[in-house]
């Protein structure tokens, strides 16, 4: 395998068995390269292979690994796929970048995005393209300060899609293709040596889903609801029963897209594709808005201005927009005639919501298809012989039919992991480990970077969020004490200002402002803290699933246990604010009927009176304040706080800055707590953890002393053995350089017998014996006696007698017997294993399988290699060579389908057939069957003559005219024959 850098080879290496590619969906696509090289190979960043007509670069320099060895050097390369590039390069909406404020939101499908991507991608590197997307609505995309991979995977987060690259081009879309039609299993001719169940989604499969859409351009507090008054949606209740499940699809609601058909000004437009008359669709309190979706001013939400529109012109008036700063828009940047833009803030009319309920149903049976069965992810190992032989691959995104007992019987199940060990010399890999699976976990191609990314946004939106809307400085509250002053001076007395107060309760509330929010109708009721978010000059309340509860309003009697039936409940949506006055201070209403279930929001910048409009109620929540520094404050009005001697009743307990927040309601405390020393409350804990298996720090420095004390004895020790040791190595040295000495002055008598048998009590009895005979040969014996036994140790024991062994030998003589069987069993073996080498060398070895490094395997029977070359091949039965075969009956056929195929036979015959098309040659004749050519030596069927003629048939020729209506000129002649010659011309 080629190494090369900047297209320079740098190293041709031979790729190690373990050596393989890896694709996931949505994940990983990398190379993995093992080799040995003799000398240092020097690879740096942007080193590439190319492999399977896919390039890989090194795109770190920690992914590089280099071992020596004692035959060279060992290397570990981690290459990447080309996808990585676009982590490298930023995205820009424009050719060129726009530093502009609000200049990096675009509007548009995952095609157009797909596009500024493909651009920003040739800015760097040359050759990007996209090759196919699927078709999606628009929507706005934050493109900020982000990468070309950022981008993509923001895509994919938002239409729930796929993507992949295939050398430098772009697929945007779920990547699922057909598969061969083969069933694969585990076994013998099956595909899969191994199948092994990896994960399971834990969440059961849902049989019947509750589906419901936004509440945008809908009446009466409404959520779009599925057609024909349908509440929910089945699929497989009768295999996995009835298992519910509640899903809003907020994207959906009904809208339309119009066209402008005429721009009047800067500001006003015409749009005839407005089949309704807006002012009756219009909704109490709420602004139309109008979003364009492409050209000047895509992604930008406009205002219409209060009673410009003209029905019969089909015509309005856009406001501008106060938010941007550095444009006036419209006016710098603009709308032009084609533009295409929706409609909100409206009751669109029935044939839209119909439209909206059936795209609804799709979508929710969409996902319905997705979560109705068991899904599970399945490890396979393939069986390399079998994908050898038959030339089989498999590809990400694959359906495979797989019978499996982990699957309950057998079905489809796409591939989504393909990991391809590298074969070298350009031969196909036939080594393959998959993942089959029913689910994706994730975009793991950006999940690293995204974890980090978002975490960092979660931060800083916190952050943001105390500052802008829980922040309250002095100015702030005397600011809302200015506004309360005003709007509740009828109903309490002027206020009063001493310099200390000293009373047994103080009340801060009204009877009228009693209420909380809470996530249900009926018990069990968790009241939820709704805070208004103020960003962009515009107040934006998340109450979707939220119920305005009034505690006082139509109760007459005290109770310690109401029913939850006895309050007032009110269905609350989610709510955007027009754009705010920065200079004003505003209240925020909740606008609730006196008759009906459903309420809305309003924010004035005057007093309301809770009945000042016919029909509905404004209960005051609170005050938003001027704005200063880009903040505004938020100042809470519902609800009330107690104070009695030694006890407060309230909700919530903030610092000014509300970096710590208290929230009695639920229970949570946000924010850095710090507790000193001196508190005893974790001891009061009855549930806290047993810690008793862990020790304190005063337990380690225990410990710690014990064991250095331990370690100072053995040093200790260890000092006093050494110096022991020391004296033992002196004293030996001086005892062996004696003997030493002792023998030299005896070398000269060689002959002498220099000690003969001394007996000693210590040892029992004890003969030594040792000499040097005259021909050189050392000779020693040495015998000890005692009660039970007598031991000889010498180099040879010559016995000229009879010997005799007593019973109490008796066990060992049966271990000596055992000894001489298994010496004479194990001389056996060695015997049959030299004769069978033997065998060998001109006879048969008997081996079930065989394998050559990674390039020969030998199995039962079967060779798999890339090269056999032989003097002689002989082939006694069946052959196979690609898409040719000889059969038993030494026919020769080469097939591409069933259409496709040459034949020819031992007794003489070719046949070729393609489609349609079939010629055949025999001795004697040649034909191309189906009428229209052949020629044949045979004789007339019918014919009295019996003789055989050569004829030449024909069928199916154009008429002459047919030739004649061919450009350029013409001649025609008639056809001859010659009876002497056989020969046929022309005259």
């Amino acid at each position: 395998m080629k190494i090369t850098r900047k297209g320079t080879q740098v190293a041709d290496v031979f790729a190690g068995a373990a050596s393989y590619t890896l694709e996931e969906i949505n994940g990983a696509r990398i190379a993995y390269l093992e080799f040995a090289a003799l000398e240092p190979v020097e690879l740096t960043v942007n080193d590439a292979i190319e492999y399977e007509g896919e390039t890989y670069y090194i795109r770190h320099r920690e992914d590089v690994t280099k071992e020596e060895t004692s035959l060279g050097f060992t290397y570990r390369v981690k290459f990447y796929h080309e996808m990585y590039r676009l982590h490298d390069v930023v995205a820009f909406m424009y050719k060129e970048p726009d530093f502009r404020k609000n200049m990096n939101k675009y509007n548009g499908t995952a095609r157009q995005v797909l596009d500024i991507v493909v651009r920003s991608m040739n800015r760097v590197h040359p050759g990007w393209s996209l090759a196919d997307c699927i078709e999606t609505k628009a929507a706005t995309f934050d493109l900020k300060d982000k990468t070309c991979a950022e981008v993509v995977s923001d895509l994919v987060a938002h239409y729930d899609s796929e993507f992949y690259v295939d050398g430098r081009a772009i697929y945007f879309g779920r990547r699922e293709l057909q598969g061969s039609g083969l069933t694969y299993r585990q076994g013998s001719n099956g595909g899969f040596r191994s199948v092994t169940l990896s994960a399971v989604d834990e969440t059961p499969p849902i049989t019947r889903l509750y589906a419901y859409g936004s509440d945008k351009n809908m009446t009466g507090g409404e959520y779009l609801q599925l057609p024909g008054g349908k509440k929910f949606l089945e699929k497989n209740t009768e295999k996995y029963g009835i298992v519910e499940y509640v899903k809003q699809f907020d994207s959906i609601y009904p809208h339309g897209e119009f066209k402008v058909t005429a721009r009047v000004d800067a500001f006003t437009l015409q749009a005839s594709g407005i089949d309704f008359d807006l002012t009756a669709q219009l909704i109490d309190g709420v602004e139309p808005v109008v979003t364009f979706q492409d050209g000047g001013l895509a992604g930008y939400d406009l205002n219409i201005v209060k009673g410009t529109w003209d029905a019969k012109k089909k015509q309005f008036r856009l406001a501008k927009n106060e938010q941007e700063e550095a444009l006036k828009v419209p006016g710098d940047i603009h709308f032009a005639v084609g533009d295409t833009f929706t409609l909100t803030g409206i009751k669109m009319p029935k044939a839209y919501v119909d439209k909206a309920a059936e795209e609804l149903r799709v979508a929710a049976q969409k996902w319905l298809d997705g979560k109705c069965e068991n899904q599970m992810r399945l490890a396979v190992t393939c069986d390399e012989v079998l994908f050898a032989q038959e030339g089989r691959r498999v590809v990400c995104g694959e359906m495979l039919y797989v019978t499996d007992r982990l699957l309950a019987g057998s079905r489809k199940i796409r591939v989504t992991s393909v990991k391809k060990y590298i074969e070298n010399d350009g031969e196909t890999p036939y080594r393959y480990e998959l993942v089959l699976s029913d689910f994706l976990d994730g975009n793991r191609f950006m999940q690293d970077v995204r974890d980090l990314k978002d975490e960092s946004k979660r931060l800083k939106a916190r952050q943001n969020e105390l500052e802008r809307y829980a922040r309250r400085q002095w100015r702030d509250v005397k600011e809302t004490q200015e506004e309360i002053k005003k709007d509740f001076s009828d109903k309490f007395k002027e206020s009063i200002n001493p310099v200390t107060v000293e009373t047994m309760q103080l009340i801060v509330g009204h009877e009228q402002l009693q209420f909380v929010f809470v996530n249900s109708r009926t018990q069990p009721q968790v009241v939820v803290s709704l805070y208004p978010q103020i960003a962009g000059g515009k107040v934006r309340l998340n109450a979707a699933g939220l119920y305005l509860k009034h505690m006082t309003m139509g109760i007459k009697t005290l109770s310690s246990a109401r029913d939850a039936k006895a309050y007032r409940y009110w269905a609350m949506p989610n709510y955007t604010s027009p754009m705010l006055d920065k200079d004003k201070v505003y209240r925020l209403y909740a606008r609730v009927p006196v008759g009906g279930e459903a309420g809305s929001f309003v924010v004035s910048d005057t007093k309301r009176e809770m009945t000042s409009e016919a029909g509905f109620y404004h209960l005051l929540m609170g005050y938003i304040g001027r704005e200063v520094d880009g903040n505004r404050s938020w100042g809470r009005t519902y609800g009330f706080t107690e104070v009695l001697p030694g006890q407060i009743t309230t909700e919530l307990i903030q610092d000014p800055n509300a970096r710590l927040v208290i929230d009695l309601v639920n229970g949570r405390i946000t924010g850095p707590v710090h507790i000193t020393a001196g508190s005893a409350g974790y001891d009061n804990l009855s549930d806290k953890p047993d810690l008793s298996g862990f020790q304190t720090k005063a337990d380690f420095k225990i410990e710690a002393d014990k064991i250095h004390g331990e370690v100072g004895q053995i040093n200790t020790k260890l000092g006093g053995t050494d110096e022991k040791l020391n004296t033992l190595k002196t004293w030996t040295e001086g005892t062996v350089q004696g003997i030493m000495t002792w023998q030299d002055s005896f070398r000269n008598d060689i002959y002498a017998l220099k000690t003969a048998g001394f007996i000693t009590k210590a040892e029992g009895n004890m003969l030594y014996a040792s000499a040097e005979l005259a021909d050189g040969t050392k000779i020693a014996s040495y015998i000890t006696q005692s009660p039970t036994a007598i031991n000889m140790i010498s180099r040879n024991i010559n016995i000229d007698a009879v010997a005799t062994f007593g019973d109490f030998k008796e066990d060992n003589a049966q271990k000596l017997a055992a000894v001489n069987r298994r010496v004479g069993n194990a001389e056996s073996a060695i015997s049959q294993q030299n004769q069978a080498i033997n065998e060998a060398k001109n006879g048969v070895v008997d081996l079930n399988r065989v394998r050559y490094g990674n390039r020969t395997i030998i199995d039962h029977g079967k060779i798999i290699t890339s090269l056999i070359d032989t003097d002689n091949l002989k082939v006694r039965e069946a052959a196979s060579i690609g898409k040719f075969t000889i059969d038993n009956n030494f026919n020769f056929l080469g097939m591409d389908g069933i259409n496709r195929y040459v034949y020819i036979s031992p007794k003489g015959h070719i046949k070729l057939h393609e489609n349609q098309y079939e010629a055949e040659l025999r001795p004697g004749r040649f034909n191309i069957l189906y009428g229209m050519f052949s020629v044949d030596y045979d004789h007339f069927y019918g014919d009295s003559d019996w003789h055989s003629y050569l004829r030449v048939k024909v069928q199916n020729l154009p008429h002459k005219n047919h030739i004649a209506a061919m450009s350029g000129s013409h001649n025609f002649h008639r056809l001859v024959f010659d009876d002497e010659t056989g020969y046929m011309g022309w005259e």
